[in-house]
């Protein structure tokens, strides 16, 4: 077990830094697959299978038209979003005795949230230093979650949701948005290291290291909220030891919003 998560890690790690250090193009579709197997995920706790398969058919228009398109704003991505409300409400059309409201408003929700979310990954990688302003999401999202899950593991007394995830405790919460911040810091000054022209906004991006950790752990909460509710462990298990895209991106789809509206309104790096 702990040989196929280290491999599978392992394996995930080369394929993350490929498709982020890749250009544009790549980094579309990646985000794409990940939606893909996101909405399979999602979909599957769901029920959607047989006699629904027509709204799973139908909910992927969205990431394949971001595939060959280039981000949410364009009006291709628009009419696109036109064309997927017009033919998931015709499901209830074409299969009344399978499909009703409730698969049509939980089906919508989830494609939604789950598309918009992480589209916001490649529009920051399509901004002017794109690479060097996506590494925030990661950071900000990933190594809270590890400072949560070190320090609760060691020094977790008080439980943060016992009804939603027993084993979170407020004394991880509080050390992964601590720790996520200092790891923030320790990004900006290998920034001005790598880069000396930059000029980093400390204040901004002390204040980004602090929001992201809060926000990606409200994630991991909502993903185990939903889990809990559908009676299942993990929303998949393409990462051999680890789960599914979902178990280890929910933290992620709620950073990556919340750091690009936030650099666009307050730059955490100028550069001449």
């Amino acid at each position: 077990m702990l040989k196929e998560r280290l491999l599978s890690a392992l394996v995930g790690i080369v394929l993350f830094f490929a498709v982020v250090l890749s250009d544009t193009v790549i980094m579309n579709l990646a985000v794409a697959f990940v939606i893909l197997i996101a909405l399979f995920e999602f979909y599957k706790i769901l029920g959607f299978s047989r006699d629904k398969k027509v709204i799973v058919a139908i909910n992927m228009i969205i990431p394949i038209c971001f595939a060959v398109g280039k981000h949410m704003d364009t009006s291709f991505f628009r009419f696109a979003l036109y064309v997927y409300m017009v033919l998931l409400l015709s499901a209830m059309v074409i299969k009344p005795e399978h499909i009703k409201l409730y698969d049509i408003a939980a089906a919508f929700f989830v494609t939604i949230v789950v598309c918009v979310s992480f589209i916001h990954i490649a529009m920051i990688r399509q901004m002017d230093h794109g690479l060097k302003l996506l590494w925030p999401v990661f950071v900000g999202a990933w190594t809270a979650d590890a400072f949560a899950y070190i320090f609760g593991s060691l020094f977790g007394k008080h439980k943060l949701s016992p009804h939603v995830s027993p084993k979170k405790t407020v004394e991880g919460a509080i050390a992964g948005v601590l720790g996520g911040a200092l790891c923030m810091l320790v990004y900006g000054a290998v920034l001005s290291y790598i880069d000396p022209l930059v000029l980093v906004q400390w204040p901004q991006l002390g204040i980004l290291g602090l929001i992201c950790p809060i926000i990606g752990q409200m994630g991991d909460l909502a993903a185990s909220a939903i889990k809990r509710e559908m009676c299942v462990k993990d929303f998949g298990n393409i990462l051999p030891g680890h789960g599914g895209i979902m178990d280890r991106f929910d933290s992620v789809m709620f950073v990556a919003p919340a750091v690009f509206y936030f650099i666009t309104l307050f730059p955490i790096a100028v550069w001449p």
